[in-house]
């Protein structure tokens, strides 16, 4: 942990953003004293989207219809031919 002033902060800002990529955690403040902590920020993760392929996967393309369990062939017979609720 490194504290240091504004202004030094402002003088080697672009020592201080290495140090803190490399890990070093790093503080900063008037006079030395601890106000605002310098961290690398993380790119936020890309929400997800549920139904992506909705449409584009089916039984059919999966080719499920010429199963050989019949205990699958009834399961893709009841979806086709049945509400699923």
């Amino acid at each position: 942990m490194k504290t240091v002033s504004i202004h030094d902060a402002k003088s080697n800002l672009s020592k201080y953003i290495a140090e803190v990529k490399q890990g070093q955690v790093i503080y900063i403040g008037p006079r030395g004293k601890a106000q605002v902590r310098l961290i690398v920020e993380q790119p936020p993760k890309p929400k997800r989207k549920f139904g992506a392929l909705k449409g584009k996967i089916s039984a059919k393309s999966l080719n499920y219809d010429k199963h050989s369990d019949p205990e699958w062939q009834q399961m893709v017979d009841d979806m086709y031919n049945k509400p699923l609720l």
